[in-house]
Order: C-alpha cells, then structure tokens, then sequence
C-alpha cells in the first residue's frame, strides 16, 4: 500500500476464492479525503467506500461494488447475479465493513 493514497495509486489485497489464496492489484480511480475512495480491479470492477460525518466520533460508511465496466463481461452482466459473485460480493463487503468497523472503533 502507498505511504498516501492519490488517483492512480496502485496496491495489492490478498484474496480468496473458493478457498484458494490469490493476489490481486488495483488502481485508486476516484479520491475525496473524507469523504470517497473508490479503485477499480484490473478487469474493470470497482469497489467504492462512501464517508458519511454523523457525530465527531461516528461515521457512516457505504460500500458498494459496480462490475457494469467489467471488461469482455460487461456485455453480460448476468453472469455475474448467474456465477453467485453478486451474492458472494453482497457478503464480502458486509464482512469487509464490520472489520473495518471493528479495527475504527476503538480509537
């Protein structure tokens, strides 16, 4: 991960599917300190974090995940509701967000 994040800004997550370990890059394509970070997948997928000001000490974050770009895919955007990756992402970014919540609330 970059010591500060810009657009263009590439890292690399670990990942897993179907139990299988992979890494994979992505480039920040949309940043708004405080407010947005959004980065998409090298096949095109994006995945945006949305900040929310509710109290000096709580913040609302949304997530979402858009694939409509996605590469050769993008004309068949069923495949991804047909795959079960819809539904997998729906439980990833759920999963992603009580992590983050729980790594936050602390401080």
């Amino acid at each position: 991960m970059p010591a500060r994040l810009l657009v263009g800004s590439k890292f690399s997550t670990s990942m897993k599917m179907y139990g299988v370990p992979y890494r994979i890059t992505s480039t920040v394509t949309a940043l708004q300190p405080n407010e947005v970070v959004e980065w998409r997948h090298p096949v095109g997928h994006r995945w945006r974090w949305e900040f929310e000001s509710l109290s000096p000490t709580l913040t609302r974050v949304t997530e979402t995940f858009d694939y409509r770009s996605a590469g050769a895919i993008k004309n068949s955007l069923n495949y991804y509701e047909r795959m079960g990756f819809a539904k997998a992402n729906a439980s990833g970014i759920e999963a992603t967000l009580a992590k983050l919540r729980d790594r936050y609330a602390a401080q």
